[in-house]
C-alpha cells in the first residue's frame, strides 16, 4: 500500500508542525528500508524521514519469532 499524494502532504505537515516542539508517536511493523516505497514520492519521503529520524526516539520490539 502506498500513501496518496494527499496523505504524504498531510503527514509531512503534521511532522513539520511538531518538529522541535512536540514529539509525534508512531508505530509500524514496516521495515525502515521499505518506507520510501510506501511513501511514494522520493523528495517527500526524504523530507518526512528526515523529520522522523532526527527528532524521534526509536524503540524496537523483537519477538521470539524474529530472526
Amino acid at each position: 500500500m502506498k500513501l496518496s499524494a494527499e496523505n504524504r502532504r498531510d503527514l509531512l505537515e503534521v511532522l513539520e508542525d511538531r518538529y522541535g516542539r512536540r514529539s509525534p508517536i508512531a508505530t509500524s511493523q514496516l521495515p525502515i528500508e521499505e518506507w520510501h516505497d510506501v511513501i511514494g514520492d522520493a523528495t517527500l519521503a526524504d523530507a518526512i524521514l528526515e523529520r522522523v529520524i532526527f527528532s524521534v526516539y526509536f524503540h524496537y520490539f523483537f519477538s521470539a519469532f524474529d530472526n
